[in-house]
């Protein structure tokens, strides 16, 4: 295997000092056994769950033993420049919460005896940072006489929180309120359960609710298998255009889903490309309180019923690398999904969702440190190497055609796609959308966070007649002591042509 690595690595040549004096380091990994390792079975399944980057890197994690091609590179150039030191001593000074420090240490590729480049640990110690494994994580690196160094750490870690709320918003029946509960650790191995519950403020003897259950240690974690279940309602007031005829609409969705994914290779702290082919058996049932349905545009006229059975297929891919799950400040997520329906409700759809950070100056609070403080001993946070700034930009296409179930429309307004406006300002089956997003942390600690948006939409039942949304706004978020980074905020949006004007709540990321 090493062999054919070394191979593959033309900038590694045979017989130069970088080749030999990595072939020693990987001999030495790959032979010693520290007292304190543990076996690749033996991390537990929550760490596994959180980090599927890391199982690759880790499996022989006691030795680092099982390096890329790329490691190779990194180890070779850091020698012949002078970078790299050995590990004699690692000391966890300070933790607290379920990580222990023998995990920590291998998460973070420092066990004792190991090479430590100053570059490389940072950037492994903001993956594993961001990933939520540590909530703080500071370090200090003395070096020793003999060019070898010891490291202290300080960490907390603390187990995500299973209860989350969630909340949405329409316009007829006011707030629905609910709670969303998440087992990530199933049964002690890669399996996820996930189940919500919620009431409507307004007719609240109408609960929605799901269920669902997801296998992820197929082909060694390769691929995924899911299950779902739910039974989901939804009231709001429709739009045609803005000579005002509404129709009052409520909707019931029962669905029983299942998917099978394949997921891809990724390079460490990238999202791996994923595949997922599923289909879903679903009853749709329509109650129109007051107006003409028919003739608000947004449904076929004639033969169309608001209640009937129907089967959905459907096909997913989605693709991403992002410096954090909440608010990220760098990096990009991509994701398609292609449907067929059959049955009463015969019609096809084609979703796509395009997102890009890119870090900036801030103008409202610390700047990125992009290099280690000089001298020894020194100790650093690694929240201060996290980028502060950026510009967020979402592209959105939601293009249906055919009988599509009420409750499957794309209902523009809210946080969705275009926030100057409330929830439910317009349905219909296409919608094209940009959003551009400015976003600044404000404290050194990462706590507090800003931003203004603009965003803007067009939406209608055919390409060439749809109607223009635009709005800008502010917001504000705060973090929770809760998932490692969690944030709750809120926004004001007003729309461009001053006719509309909305709020809401912000939870996690805003997109």
């Amino acid at each position: 295997m090493l062999e054919s690595l070394f191979q593959e690595e033309e900038a590694i040549r045979a017989g130069s000092i970088a080749t030999l004096a990595v072939l020693v380091l990987v001999c030495m990994l790959c032979c010693a056994r520290p007292a304190h390792a543990i076996r690749y079975e033996d991390i537990p399944a929550d760490v596994l769950d959180v980090l599927p980057q890391f199982i690759f890197q880790l499996i022989d994690p006691q030795a680092l033993a099982y390096l890329t091609a790329e490691d190779l590179r990194e180890y070779a150039d850091a020698y012949e420049e002078g970078r790299m030191h050995f590990i004699a001593d690692v000391r966890v000074v300070e933790h607290t919460g379920h990580l222990q420090p023998e995990l920590a240490t291998l998460i973070l590729q420092i066990p004792q005896g190991a090479p430590y480049i100053e570059e490389r640990f940072v950037r492994l110690a903001k993956q594993a940072y961001s990933r939520q494994i540590f909530s703080s994580l500071s370090w200090q690196v003395w070096e020793n006489k003999d060019g070898s160094v010891n490291i202290d750490i300080r960490y907390s870690s603390q187990s995500p929180q299973n209860w989350i709320p969630e909340p949405s918003y329409t316009g007829l029946a006011g707030t629905l309120v609910g709670v969303r509960y998440n087992d990530f650790y199933y049964d002690d191995s890669n399996k996820s359960l996930s189940a919500s519950l919620g009431v409507a403020l307004k007719e609240t003897d109408d609960p929605y609710g799901s269920f669902s259950f997801t296998d992820n240690t197929l082909n060694g974690g390769r691929n995924s298998e899911s299950y779902s279940a739910s039974v989901a309602n939804s009231w709001r007031t429709r739009k045609r255009d803005t000579a005002g005829e509404v129709a009052e609409i409520r909707t019931r969705v029962s669905r029983v889903d299942y998917a099978y994914g394949f997921n891809g290779d990724a390079p460490l702290g990238k999202l791996p490309g994923s595949w997922g082919v599923g289909a879903g058996v679903f009853k749709h049932e329509g109650f129109v309180y007051a107006g003409n349905p028919n003739g608000s545009g947004l449904a076929p006229r004639g033969d169309f019923s608001p209640t009937g059975n129907g089967v959905e297929t459907y096909v997913t891919w989605n693709s991403g690398e992002r410096d954090s799950t909440f608010l990220p400040k760098k990096g990009w997520s991509y994701s398609a999904r292609a449907s067929k329906t059959f049955g009463n409700f015969d019609s096809q759809r084609f979703r796509l969702d395009l997102r890009r950070y890119i870090p900036v100056h801030n103008i409202a609070g610390p700047q990125t440190r992009t290099e280690l403080e000089p001298g020894i001993g020194v100790e650093h946070d690694i929240r201060e190497f996290f980028d502060t700034a950026s510009i967020a930009v979402q592209l959105q296409a939601d293009l249906a055609d055919g009988k599509v179930p009420w409750a499957y429309e794309e209902i523009a307004g809210g946080a969705g796609n275009v926030r100057g406006y409330t929830y439910d300002t317009y349905a219909a089956t296409k919608f094209v959308g940009a959003r551009v997003e400015y976003r600044c942390t404000l404290d050194k600690s990462r706590n507090y966070e800003a931003f203004v948006f603009s965003d803007n939409g067009f939406i209608g039942e055919n390409l060439n007649e749809m109607e223009s949304l635009n709005s800008w706004g502010v917001g504000g978020l705060f973090k929770l002591p809760i998932y490692g980074g969690f944030k709750v905020g809120g926004w004001v949006g007003q729309a461009w042509d001053g006719s509309d004007n909305s709020w809401g709540l912000a939870f996690g990321s805003q997109f």
